[in-house]
């Protein structure tokens, strides 16, 4: 079950439901399915973007999923298989890796969608 700490929030995902817990407020809040895009593999790791607004999910089975951490919604699936993803401290961009190529995407689309 992967794992990843914000600032103050812990995301995890888990039986294909994306969880975040607030711990300043206590709040749990589950996210849009990983099965509502059409998957139904799992994430082997997530991330949290510098700012708490965005969320993303990877692994070499399922492409790159993008949450925003708001609403909840999945607003992007990237055609993208990765065994590492981070995002930039200006949370400006998303990088993915996998064995031999490393793809970056501009995440500032969906940043002012908020």
């Amino acid at each position: 079950m992967p794992l990843q700490w914000g600032n103050h929030k812990l995301i995890m995902i888990a039986a294909h439901k994306v969880t975040m817990f607030d711990a300043n407020t206590g709040e749990i809040t589950t996210l849009e399915s990983v099965r509502a895009s059409g998957y139904e593999d799992w994430f082997s790791l997530i991330r949290i973007n510098p700012d708490e607004t965005l969320i993303a999910g990877a692994s070499v089975f399922t492409p790159i999923h993008i949450w925003n951490i708001k609403t909840g919604e999945l607003v992007t699936v990237n055609n993208w298989y990765g065994y590492d993803i981070a995002f930039s401290a200006d949370s400006q961009w998303l990088a993915a890796g996998n064995t031999d190529l490393v793809t970056i995407w501009d995440m500032s689309k969906y940043l002012a969608e908020e």
